[in-house]
Parts: structure tokens; C-alpha cells; sequence
């Protein structure tokens, strides 16, 4: 039985419990040797573990991207990544990607083909839950609290965004997307935010992965609640 004293809170369930840390963004992004100032919060077990399937699924999916094939980071990580998935150990994590594999057909700009390709339809929602778990994350270690009971987290792919009938959200997305980087680690991540003027608990994140893939993550009042205006975190 742990004593009052070991007890903290923890970043994503906010219950109090004996705990571990959890790495923001997931360590499994990075190729070795990682650098040594990454992002650590407190998590609790059942957290942490219970998320990291998600984050190899996230690791896998990104590095079978062929529009990231040539960053230097995911260079060094598919080795890894082709290794694990001809593990017998990991068949059914590997089906996951082996069930959703096809042919893609790469053209010039003039129309011309010059290449076919292996591409892959993963599930969005599932690299969604990985980067709502790090707009989490960052919410901690910007604040140096978890996020105010009531309050939810959220993520979304940028190329799935759909505002049209609300401009002043794609501006204060464009205002977020264009401010000097929170956490930057180059090639492989970087994080920008934006606080609520009025509500320290209401923030938008911009998250870029491998300097192409973009998600717009949030925490977010409950749904009766009014937004807010932003500062700057």
C-alpha cells in the first residue's frame, strides 16, 4: 500500500496513485540515439501502458508513410519498425497494416506515372487518441497541473479540418500554426500553443510530426461553455 506521500496526480486520469513517467511526444518516434531532453509528466500505470500499443500503432504509421521516406528520422526508425513487424510475436499488430495495404500510383507533375508504391489506409482515430494524449501532456508541463476535472481533450488531422462556416476558427488556427515553436525537436517533432485570455484551462496546440504531418489537438471547456479568446501560452 503506497504511503500518502508517494501519492501525485496524475497527468491524464488526474486521480491521485503511485506514479511513473510518460514521455511527451512518444519516445517511439524517435530514432537512437534519442535526444536527452525529452519531455517527461507524470502518469499512473494504467495510463501509461494501456496507451502504448497506440503509439507503436503511431510510430508504425507515420514511418510507412511514403511522403516521409526521406526525413533522416524516419530513416532510422523503419529498420526497427520492418523488424518488429516480421516478429510472429507481433501478427496481429502487423495485420493491422497488412489488412489496409495497396497499390498507389506516383505521378510527374506533367501527368506522367514513374513509380508505384505501397501505401497504407490507417485509422486516423487511433493516431488522434496519440496526439490528444500528447496536447495532454504538454497542457502538464506547460502548466505544471493536470487539466480541470470536467474539461476534455481532443485532436484532429489537419487535412481533416472542416470550417467553413466558422472563419474566426481557421484564423486563430493560422495564428497558432505560425508561432514560434513551445517544444521543437528537429526532424522529428515540434509543438505550438495557445492559451485562452480568460479561461488557463481552454488551449489549441499545432503538433507536427516529421515536419509534414499536422494535428490541431485542444482542451476544451464542456460543450455549454462559450470559447474563449487566446494569448499566447
Amino acid at each position: 500500500m503506497p504511503r500518502p506521500s508517494d501519492l501525485r496526480r496524475c497527468t491524464y486520469c488526474g486521480k491521485l496513485k503511485k506514479l511513473g513517467v510518460d514521455h511527451v511526444p512518444p519516445k517511439s518516434l524517435f530514432p537512437k540515439p534519442r535526444p536527452n531532453n525529452l519531455i517527461t509528466v507524470p502518469a499512473c500505470r494504467e495510463c501509461n501502458e494501456g496507451e502504448s500499443t497506440h503509439d507503436e500503432y503511431f510510430a508504425t504509421a507515420l514511418a510507412l508513410n511514403h511522403e516521409l521516406s526521406s526525413n533522416p528520422a524516419v530513416v532510422g526508425l523503419r529498420p526497427k519498425i520492418e523488424r518488429a513487424l516480421a516478429m510472429p510475436e507481433k501478427a496481429g499488430f502487423s495485420a493491422a497494416f497488412r489488412g489496409v495495404r495497396q497499390v498507389s500510383r506516383l505521378y510527374h507533375p506533367n501527368g506522367r506515372p514513374y513509380e508505384s508504391t505501397q501505401t497504407y489506409d490507417v485509422n486516423v482515430e487511433r493516431l488522434a487518441r496519440v496526439v490528444s494524449r500528447a496536447t495532454a501532456g504538454l497542457f502538464f508541463r506547460f502548466s505544471q497541473r493536470p487539466l480541470k476535472s470536467g474539461y476534455y481533450v481532443g485532436a484532429q488531422l489537419e487535412s481533416e479540418l472542416t470550417f467553413s462556416d466558422a472563419p474566426e476558427t481557421w484564423a486563430q488556427l493560422k495564428a497558432v500554426k505560425e508561432l514560434a515553436p513551445l517544444l521543437s525537436y528537429p526532424l522529428v517533432y515540434t509543438a505550438r500553443g495557445l492559451r485562452s485570455a480568460t479561461d488557463p484551462d481552454t488551449t489549441i496546440w499545432w503538433h507536427t510530426f516529421y515536419d509534414k504531418v499536422s494535428f490541431v489537438g485542444a482542451t476544451l471547456p464542456p460543450p455549454e461553455d462559450e470559447p474563449a479568446a487566446t494569448t499566447a501560452v
